[in-house]
């Protein structure tokens, strides 16, 4: 895995620390783990981190590009729509790091960009099952379609624990694995043909 790659994952890890620490603190306590109440310079941090978190995210999926398609049109479709939903949160997150909060203007787009990442990423996700080394990618960002179906069991038992962040954190780690595990292939790749043809390395 190259400093993209690692970069990207541990963005995802701390992106999705934050979602799935606000689940559980939302389910204990009844509030969020950020909220309006919340002191400046942590909202802040929160922003930084989602927003570093979207662009590495984002970056990893455009380098990876024909590796992570595999071959398939409708894998490119889907990879580019969850790139530009990437993109969309990235500004708006970083806008929030700034402005001391998202502007009312982006909450749309925002809104749009989110429920986007969510339904083509699992789609995303779903036919990268059997694609050689990218199955576990896959099975991640397809897990939120059973971990979104167990937060509204849940919320019918307990409405403080009916939230997205489990399903957040499987999606995120899903996507950098992707990006990274594309990348180490085409990499991989790259020096098997070198070793078969030692005149094509750089």
């Amino acid at each position: 895995m190259d400093a993209l790659g690692r970069a990207a994952l541990t963005a995802a890890v701390c992106a999705s620390a934050v979602a799935v620490g606000d689940a559980v603190v939302l389910g204990l306590t009844g509030d969020n783990l950020v909220d309006d109440d919340s002191v400046r310079w942590w909202s802040g941090v929160v922003d930084v981190v989602h927003a570093a978190a979207y662009a590495l995210l984002a970056a990893g999926l455009v380098r990876a590009g024909a590796a992570a398609d595999a071959g398939s049109r409708a894998r490119r479709v889907l990879r580019r729509v969850v790139t530009a939903a990437l993109v969309v949160l990235a500004i708006c997150f970083a806008v929030g790091a700034v402005a001391g909060g998202a502007p009312a203007l982006l909450e749309v787009p925002g809104g749009t960009a989110f429920l986007l990442l969510f339904l083509a990423g699992a789609v995303l996700g779903v036919t990268l099952l059997r694609v050689p080394g990218a199955g576990t990618a896959g099975a991640l960002m397809a897990a939120p379609v059973l971990l979104l179906g167990l937060a509204v069991a849940a919320g019918a038992l307990a409405p403080r624990w009916a939230h997205p962040g489990y399903a957040e954190a499987a999606l995120y780690v899903g996507l950098a694995l992707l990006g990274a595990r594309r990348a180490d292939a085409v990499v991989a790749g790259r020096g098997a043909a070198t070793l078969r043809n030692p005149a094509a390395a750089p």
